[in-house]
């Protein structure tokens, strides 16, 4: 099997959408720290894909679709379009037309033609079906990007749920095969509830074998992974 080509300067940075809005809304605060992460890789000479979730606000829309009857995939659809609102006004917190392409991508096409002319492409969802966890895969997979980047609100994979069993540890690494077994389940399927991973996002990372770190999404720990190629999180991979 021919080895991957891989742009060892090109990442995918995936921030949850929970990171960038607050129960009252977009979170101006956070947005700004993504973006001074985001500009901050790119000076030190990254071209960044930027896939950004729906957060609670497509959860709110995709509950209220499900009282209405509606399908799994307009629920799905309803979920796309709020993360591409999300990936706009995040365009918005980067501001430098010169490096960041203006509107978000809506197709893989539109990425890879992006991040050859810019430095930064930000996107949310593609088509029903595929998390934004899974569009990161694909982008990294699609464009040879060297990583993938999993900004969470925890600091890692842990064996169990650390909120509810105090026995719970972090994993320094976990192979493709543990994280399907620990985390992938029918409830991780339906639409807004892809949790950390699902199985598409990790089918793509193993039959391309590309790396992927999960980690707590703040500027200090993405600069360290990507810049530094320091462990933070949880690596998920070949072990």
């Amino acid at each position: 099997m021919a080895t991957r080509y891989v742009n060892s300067k090109t990442v995918v940075l995936k921030i949850g959408g929970s990171f960038l809005l607050t129960d009252a809304g977009p979170d101006v605060g956070q947005l700004k720290e993504m973006a001074d992460t985001v500009h901050s890789l790119v000076k030190e000479g990254f071209r960044v894909i930027v896939v950004v979730g729906g957060g609670l606000t497509a959860r709110h829309y995709i509950e209220a679709a499900s009282s209405l009857n509606s399908s799994k995939g307009v629920m799905d659809h309803l979920g796309i379009l709020v993360s591409r609102l999300n990936a706009r006004v995040f365009i918005e917190a980067l501001r430098d037309e010169d490096v960041v392409v203006s509107e978000p991508a809506e197709t893989l096409q539109e990425v890879r033609v992006g991040i050859q002319n810019k430095s930064v492409v930000v996107l949310g969802g593609l088509q029903p079906g595929q998390s934004t966890t899974a569009v990161s895969a694909l982008c990294a997979e699609y464009c040879s990007a060297s990583k993938v980047i999993y900004g969470t609100d925890v600091d890692g994979v842990y064996t169990a749920d650390p909120n509810k069993d105090p026995n719970a540890t972090k994993l320094e690494t976990i192979s493709y095969d543990a994280l399907k077994t620990l985390i992938v389940t029918t409830a991780n399927s339906l639409p807004g509830q892809y949790r950390i991973m699902d199985g598409v996002a990790l089918t793509i990372l193993e039959r391309s074998k590309i790396p992927a770190e999960i980690l707590l999404g703040n500027k200090k720990n993405i600069m360290a992974s990507i810049v530094d190629n320091e462990r933070v999180g949880t690596i998920v991979g070949e072990l």
